[in-house]
């Protein structure tokens, strides 16, 4: 019966830490390394919060749109918004927009 020797036992101290560093840079800049690894966890981190900021906005413009078929007041105050009407007798005052940054 052979005797099992671990493999690292014939190297060096310093030619098995060498092997080890060797390992460890592999696996950290391996294209499916740590560093890759961390880099994807951040982007579905990001991706994740985009996401919900989107989801919010799907929802907030369905409540909208639910508002606007249900409501002729809707109707009518988003028709006048974007076509800039006026009803008979009504003033429209427009203010000049005033820079305060260039006093």
């Amino acid at each position: 019966m052979k005797s099992s020797k671990p493999f690292f036992k014939g190297l060096s101290n310093r030619s098995f830490w060498v092997l080890i560093l060797v390992l460890l840079t592999i696996n950290l800049f391996s294209p499916k390394g740590l560093f890759r690894l961390l880099m994807m966890k951040q982007e579905i981190i990001r991706l994740d919060a985009k996401s919900n900021l989107i989801a919010a906005d799907i929802s907030s413009t369905r409540i909208d749109l639910q508002e606007f078929r249900r409501s002729n007041i809707a109707k009518e105050r988003a028709i006048r918004s974007e076509l800039g009407l006026l009803k008979n007798g009504e003033w429209s005052i427009e203010f000049p927009l005033v820079d305060n940054e260039s006093n």
